[in-house]
């Protein structure tokens, strides 16, 4: 779009600008009245809190940015996302932009289709995206109407996975601890993920999941398995095993009991297991192999702290696949070639027949489905994607966000091949779609020597003094919680009262308290239970902060807000002291 923009003064003497296309001018509002457009803007934002976080599309000149300042709080934060540089710069040269740009509240970017998901990804919390309000301002949706289609989809993108990120912790917040702690102690028997890095470098890797198209092919494995590295996940174990190949490595993420229910079978299989710190676990404790453990992202200092090692993180995303691809990625291996990843329901199935456990109460529910296909198509609300060949395959909004996060990965790893050979399914963009018998022509060439030599490099001896310390530290996080808890209930008494209480010592007791607790190397470790306990505080309206708040009320509400914090963490620590038990 070749637009030429000029800044102008409305009738009502405000900054406005004029866009030019083809002959055409349009303003960006009313040249008779901005004010009309700011107050159509303010009161189509209806009310907010001090949680609220405003998405504004259409910087303009900011006077309706400059309105809306009067009216927001502290607590409140205002992103605006300016599609046109040209008018992000006529904006830089107004008087009155440094008012704006200098504001803490605000963040401002330029619309950049690249980055976009990025900036929304970085400016939205977790715990803040029911709370997100996003209006465009004036005619701006239709002048770029093309820009704000996008922004609209990247932002239902980036509110959908957080919030999918933040329910599966919420959920399984203690079960992810339990594994963490059971496994950290028994991580003594285990090797780490760092000295494999780069092992495999420059050599062909296999993925292999379990979607519906596996069986048509994994059998083209059996005769170059000693060609190729080849990685899967529980569910997969068993199929290679049956079409007897055996894989290099088979990795275990998911914490929950399913997951062992589907391996149980394969424990006594010596094919490496490498593990997150928090997968269930059962597999880990019984499996025979060698077993290698990796972080979770985020969790990386916090294995440190008790292991006494580095162990690094894969690249991961919301299936076991995904890590799979990030450990092939990490050893080094290129191309990477993946199977069985259909992301989609291939011939109205689920999953290969060769991948189901039927000991699994799940993957019976899923066959009979599959069976009786019109009790399927009234429970399962599905969408369409393109697949391999052009045409639409049906999938679903969970399986649609792992292809969409694949295709993020992989646009991050530069250099790196990736080949889908799956014969069926969905199309990742970022692969070249090739059948297994041409890659296996192409990359099989040569066999890969396969000694993977194995040490303890984790000292029991340094886990359970690590964990003392552990448990030390939450001892006193809790002790600090119960003394903010007394001075939160002081300080809500004195804002009741105002008077017989020294409110500045009160508060200086609290920031010492809370400097104490969030002391992150402490604290963090029970990051999985803390983090529903907090995300329910954060996300109630009444400790929200309120407009036009007389200092009555709003001592009243910090002081139960606090209270509420410091009951959480103790809450929380209680539960983390009897798993490190």
């Amino acid at each position: 779009m070749n637009n030429q923009y000029y800044l102008e003064t409305s009738n009502d003497g405000k900054n406005i600008i004029r866009v030019v296309s083809e002959d055409k001018k349009v303003y960006i509002g009313s040249k008779y009245s901005v004010e009309r457009d700011i107050n159509k803007f303010t009161g189509d934002l209806g009310s907010i809190n001090g949680n609220t976080i405003i998405l504004v599309f259409g910087l303009g000149t900011g006077e309706h940015i400059r309105e809306l300042l009067k009216n927001v709080m502290d607590s409140n934060k205002v992103i605006v996302i300016e599609p046109s540089l040209e008018i992000a710069n006529l904006f830089s040269n107004i008087e009155n932009s440094k008012y704006i740009i200098s504001d803490k509240r605000v963040k401002m970017f330029v619309y950049d289709k690249k980055n976009i998901e990025k900036n929304l990804n970085s400016s939205i919390e977790s715990c803040e995206i029911d709370n997100v309000k996003f209006i465009s301002f004036a005619n701006y949706s239709s002048i770029f109407e093309g820009e704000f289609k996008q922004l609209s989809t990247y932002l239902r993108k980036v509110i959908q996975n957080k919030r999918i990120g933040r329910d599966t912790i919420n959920f399984f917040s203690q079960i992810l601890f339990q594994n963490f702690i059971r496994n950290m102690k028994q991580c003594a028997r285990c090797g780490v993920i760092n000295s494999y890095k780069n092992l495999f470098q420059g050599k062909p890797a296999v993925i292999v999941s379990a979607g519906p198209s596996l069986e048509k092919n994994i059998h083209l494995l059996k005769d170059v398995q000693d060609k190729f590295i080849i990685i899967c996940g529980a569910r997969t174990l068993k199929a290679l095993k049956n079409a007897d190949i055996t894989p290099d490595f088979v990795c275990a993420v998911d914490p929950q009991d399913i997951t062992y229910t589907i391996m149980k079978h394969n424990l006594d299989n010596t094919v490496p297991l490498v593990f997150m710190d928090s997968a269930n676990y059962k597999i880990v404790q019984e499996y025979k192999g060698n077993k290698i453990m990796f972080s979770n992202e985020g969790m990386e200092t916090y294995v440190e702290s008790i292991t006494g090692k580095k162990v690094d993180s894969l690249l991961q995303g919301g299936s076991v696949a995904h890590v799979c691809m990030g450990l092939a990625i990490y050893l080094g291996c290129n191309p990477v070639i993946f199977i069985g990843q259909d992301l989609a329901y291939t011939g109205d199935k689920f999953h290969a027949l060769s991948a189901k456990a039927m000991e699994n109460p799940g993957d019976v529910a899923v066959t009979y489905l599959e069976q009786h296909k019109d009790l399927w198509l009234e429970s399962e609300k599905s969408i369409y994607v393109k697949d391999i060949n052009g045409e639409m395959v049906r999938t679903s909004i969970p399986l649609n966000s792992y292809r969409e996060e694949f295709e993020e990965l992989m646009e991050k790893c530069i250099g790196i091949t990736f080949i889908n050979s799956t014969e069926g399914g969905a199309h990742i963009k970022g692969t070249q779609v090739i059948p297994l018998k041409a890659s296996i022509d192409k990359y099989g060439v040569e066999e890969i020597s396969k000694n993977i030599s194995f040490q303890d490099t984790i000292k029991k001896e340094t886990v359970e003094n690590n964990l003392k310390i552990v448990k030390n530290n939450l001892i006193d996080i809790k002790e600090a919680c119960e003394k903010g808890i007394e001075y939160a209930e002081m300080m809500y008494m004195y804002y009741i009262h105002k008077k017989g209480i020294n409110i500045n010592k009160v508060f200086s007791s609290l920031d010492e308290i809370d400097s104490k607790i969030n002391d992150i190397q402490k604290i963090g470790i029970i990051a999985y239970l803390l983090a529903p306990y907090v995300d329910k505080v954060l996300n109630d309206e009444k400790y929200a902060e309120k407009l036009n708040e007389l200092e009555y009320d709003s001592g009243k509400r910090m002081a139960e807000k606090s209270k509420s914090l410091y009951e959480c963490i103790s809450k929380a620590v209680e539960e983390a002291l009897k798993y490190i038990d």
